[in-house]
């Protein structure tokens, strides 16, 4: 039983292989074809993923964005059109050796001034896209914005309170939107008929209609805080 006296359900098996299960779901994408199949030669691509503040301790956002990496080179993307963006939303940026614990060093090495963490007071990094038909503003980083694709790579998913559009209309985005949904009445970890979900996914039709292109998500379940239980993509 849970805290609260309701039963909860098994708990997930860690996959056999980490990377193997993120390379099968890029290849089996949800709603969405293959991230090459997205892109052109030369296209510009910003590849987000959550901050170290989400409880994944693995390596799942080093393989996620390794694979999509492969994939965009395979397409004609070359890694020097593409950007990563630490999705911090409020949260302070994170410095280069925090980064290097949850992308290893590689990626930082390769990446240098390219990776970033999001700064939601840098006007000039921001695109206001307006507000949904309830009056909620929709702004996102200026890169989610102009790039030809922007892949959000989701570490964990934690009952309703994570994955979806919050990564981008919350992890990419500023206090004129998160406004909308982190107050105490308006956060909620309910899966069912969840006031944040509503408000958030208004905010995803905007940025869709908007940007006139979808965005690429990676959504990951855990087994364990190191280990992913089931991934998705698309």
């Amino acid at each position: 039983l849970g805290g609260d006296g309701s039963e909860r359900g098994p708990r997930l098996e860690p996959v056999a292989g980490q990377e193997a299960a993120v390379r099968e779901a890029l290849a089996r994408p949800l709603g969405l074809p293959r991230l090459g199949e997205m892109v052109k030669p030369g296209d510009s691509v910003l590849i987000a993923f959550d901050d170290p503040t989400v409880p994944s301790f693995g390596p799942v956002r080093r393989l996620a964005i390794e694979a999509i990496l492969e994939d965009l080179a395979a397409a004609g993307v070359p890694e020097t059109n593409v950007n990563l963006v630490c999705a911090n939303a409020l949260h302070r940026k994170w410095t280069e050796a925090e980064l290097t614990s949850i992308l290893g060093p590689e990626l930082v090495r390769r990446f240098g001034e390219r990776l970033t963490c999001h700064d939601a007071e840098d006007a000039a990094n921001l695109t206001y896209l307006g507000t949904t038909p309830s009056g909620y503003d929709v702004e996102v980083h200026r890169l989610a914005a102009e790039s030809d694709l922007t892949v959000y790579v989701n570490a964990a998913v934690h009952l309703g309170f994570s994955g979806g559009w919050k990564s981008v209309c919350g992890g990419l985005s500023t206090w004129r939107s998160i406004r909308w949904t982190h107050t105490p009445d308006g956060m909620s970890m309910s899966v069912r008929e969840n006031r944040m979900h509503t408000v958030l996914d208004e905010m995803g039709a905007v940025v869709q209609s908007r940007l006139k292109r979808p965005v690429f998500k990676v959504e990951t379940v855990l087994a364990n805080p190191a280990t992913i239980g089931r991934v998705w993509a698309g």
